[in-house]
């Protein structure tokens, strides 16, 4: 079975209905940048995250970071530019000016350079481990008069990074009621060893009220659950049924996943919206028949499908299965799956790693499947197609 085939028939409906939501959201966040500022310091006119307005946070592994440096004076050269975030230098522009040069048009490097850019998208798990907030600060080298004398010039800004990964499971997957169970204890045990914040809810029971209420200010979740295509049973036992299921839709039904998300994103598009919640980067679910649902169905956990610089599905997945998988081979699969993404792997690596490394699986590579973008990941910057393990990456401006 192609993966991404199936990606893209169960997603082509979703990307023609926000096709239209993108476009709201760029005239949302136009008229936001009316309360920009620019910072003058000393001859250094600053513009943080030009062309959209401060995140309010910064979650997951393709987060970014920008500035624009303007020089003021006629002759007055930027020398050299540099992105700090929490005081570790990442990206460097290094623009000498080069005598004999006549141009003096910004961003060449044949004359005076008197306005500058410079981007990078970043882990912000990388500062995860006790640090709640990440500074980004831009310093610029400026020059009086061309190949004259120098002084430094800085600006800086601090938004609030929000990674916390969500862990549910049922009493008897954790309690030894079947053998070799304990999916989400052997889960706990990986995200814990990144020391990022997490959430293990399955000691007292969950309900469709705790299952809400602990994916706010979420960015990676992982489900271990009795299901089917349309839905979940949640963690209270004995189960209630029907009311101890969460749908996927909120057309099969109440209480939804489709409706929480809408409730806890709201509008505009991550990173700039409001509440704070981020979208999810990694959802697993060590369930049946998940991957099996109607168009949209557990992609459902993945919305708004946009962030608010236009990308589409950028770094975000849901993994699932296609087919019946038995409870005693949960620990191994959970445990080589997010092995791998603690590891740096992508998504579809770890997904490749757990169907054809997890001892006690006797499940064909294709019984698992990828909804959304197969290059999410983790741990490590967002950089798809490769597999270098790097924390930060120069990008364009966007």
């Amino acid at each position: 079975m192609d993966i991404q085939i199936t990606y893209r028939k169960r997603l082509n409906a979703i990307t023609l209905q926000f096709s239209k939501l993108r476009k709201q959201n760029k005239l949302i966040l136009s008229c936001i940048l009316g309360v920009l500022v620019q910072l003058a310091y000393g001859g250094v006119e600053f513009v943080p995250h030009p062309g959209y307005p401060e995140p309010n946070y910064f979650s997951g592994t393709n987060s970014r970071a920008f500035y624009r440096a303007y020089i003021t004076g006629a002759h007055n050269h930027i020398a050299k530019m540099e992105i700090l975030l929490n005081d570790s230098l990442t990206h460097t522009l290094n623009t000498p000016f080069q005598p004999g040069g006549t141009s003096e048009e910004g961003g060449t490097l044949g004359g005076v350079i008197p306005v500058q850019e410079i981007a990078v998208m970043f882990d912000s798990f990388y500062f995860s481990n006790g640090t709640s907030s990440i500074q980004v600060k831009c310093r610029v080298l400026a020059e009086t008069q061309p190949g004259g004398a120098q002084q430094w010039f800085e600006h800086s800004y601090t938004v609030e990074a929000k990674n916390k990964n969500a862990i549910f499971s049922l009493q008897e997957l954790e309690d030894g009621t079947f053998p070799g169970g304990q999916a989400g204890a052997a889960t706990e045990i990986r995200m814990n060893q990144i020391s990022h914040p997490y959430s293990f809810t399955w000691q007292n029971g969950w309900n469709a009220v705790t299952f809400a209420d602990k994916l706010l200010g979420v960015n990676a979740v992982s489900v271990s659950a009795h299901a089917n295509s349309v839905f979940f049973e949640d963690g209270v036992r004995p189960h209630n049924c029907p009311n101890g299921h969460i749908y996927a839709l909120a057309a099969d039904g109440s209480p939804s996943v489709q409706f929480m998300r809408n409730s806890a994103i709201n509008y505009p598009w991550p990173p700039f919206n409001l509440p704070s919640n981020p979208s999810f980067n990694i959802v697993a679910h060590f369930s049946c028949d998940t991957t099996q649902g109607p168009i949209g169905g557990y992609s459902m956990y993945l919305y708004p499908y946009w962030n608010g610089y236009g990308e589409f599905l950028e770094n975000q997945a849901f993994m699932g299965f296609n087919r019946v998988i038995l409870v005693i081979h949960l620990l191994n699969l959970s445990s080589v799956f997010w092995g791998s993404l603690n590891n740096g792997k992508d998504i579809e690596n770890a997904r490749i790693d757990m169907m054809s490394g997890s001892a006690g699986s006797t499940y064909p590579i294709t019984s698992s499947e990828i909804l959304g973008d197969q290059y999410a990941r983790f741990r490590r910057v967002y950089n798809p197609g490769n597999s270098t393990l790097l924390w930060w990456r120069a990008i364009p401006l966007p």
